[in-house]
């Protein structure tokens, strides 16, 4: 794919060449194992963006949004199976279900990009409506199901920052959508589940710091691994470091932002949150020419992956990571190629 798309070879290789110098730097303190490991899951999250951007065909954003709801249905429904029979994971006397993923965190995630794209796909008028509103009723369950705060407040964020940034939206629409969005986040909360993880996460009833519940144990693992940030500030330890159990021992940092430090330093953080900016600016300037409802749904999916980042191991969930690179580089396709001046874009003119 990037010799049919020239242009990008420079961007594979200046990418995948950084990720293995930073794995050789860390392999003898880290394991070789996990260094090189990560370098290669990080490339083929490369590979999945200039696929996506640089295959031939066209597609539209309801099609990517029908993808995300395929990719997320089986989980889904096992996540269900799993409330229903008790068969989940037990943790602190709560049942959390999984789906077919590793553990609840990646499939509330996962789930919350699910909900959002039956929720865009409804207000869009997209066929099948009565299919669309049993996928929401299933991708919500499913989302209740893991007990997860962080995937709830993701796909909140998500639902908001779409309504807010669709084009041409009525007024009455976006007012009833954001009072439904807003009910639901209220009954979840007050729900035993509801209640339950929040009580967990904030140790209600004792010292909200204290490091024996879920906030104030990941602020002390954050100090830890900013610890470890210091020694090498510039270019970090090395990818894969924090996944190594030797600065957490037998845990990740469950923040993104504090993680790329210790692993890719100061270099690593700017590069990330430099592209997020400028592909929020381009999403951003689409919103008023768009056909389509490519634009805010990109920056939904982007507003929600970042507000995850921040108490949570986002860019670790391999299956979520992958799914939401894959609607921002289609939804960037997209914009791209409505473009005036698409036709001097050398990756869309090399696919074409």
């Amino acid at each position: 794919m990037s010799w049919r798309a020239s242009s990008w070879l420079l961007v594979l290789f200046a990418i995948s060449g950084f990720l293995v110098l930073s794995a050789a730097y860390g392999a003898q303190r880290f394991g070789a194992a996990v260094t090189y490991g990560e370098a290669l899951r990080l490339i083929s999250a490369l590979a999945v963006v200039l696929i996506v951007v640089n295959a031939s065909g066209r597609y539209s954003a309801a099609q990517l949004a029908r993808i995300v709801q395929l990719v997320g249905l089986v989980p889904a429904l096992v996540a269900i199976y799993q409330l229903l029979t008790g068969t989940g994971t037990q943790i602190d006397g709560l049942t959390r279900a999984a789906g077919t993923l590793a553990q609840s965190n990646p499939a509330a995630a996962l789930f919350a990009l699910c909900n959002l794209a039956t929720f865009a796909l409804l207000l869009a008028h997209a066929p099948r409506r009565g299919l669309n509103i049993a996928l929401l009723v299933v991708f919500l369950g499913a989302q209740a199901a893991t007990g997860t705060i962080s995937g709830a407040v993701t796909f909140l964020v998500m639902a908001l920052v779409y309504v807010f940034t669709l084009r041409h939206a009525r007024v009455e629409r976006v007012a009833l959508a954001v009072a439904g969005v807003l009910l639901i986040a209220y009954l979840a909360a007050q729900s035993d589940v509801g209640q339950s993880r929040l009580g967990e996460f904030t140790g209600a009833g004792s010292d909200p710091l204290s490091k024996d519940n879920s906030l104030g144990w990941r602020i002390e693992a954050w100090g830890k691994v900013l610890d470890s940030w210091r020694q090498h500030p510039v270019f970090g330890n090395g990818v894969g470091a924090t996944r190594a159990g030797i600065i957490l021992v037998g845990n990740i940092p469950h923040n993104e932002y504090v993680r790329i430090l210790a692993e890719n330093g100061v270099v690593g953080l700017v590069f990330v949150l430099g592209i997020a900016a400028v592909f929020g600016a381009r999403m951003l300037r689409a919103v008023g020419r768009s056909d389509d409802f490519a634009p805010s749904f990109a920056l939904a999916v982007l507003t929600g992956t970042f507000v995850n980042a921040i108490a949570a191991n986002t860019f670790l969930y391999s299956t979520t990571f992958y799914l939401t690179l894959f609607v921002l580089a289609g939804c960037w396709r997209l914009t791209q190629d409505e473009s005036p001046g698409a036709q001097l874009d050398p990756p869309v003119e090399a696919s074409a």
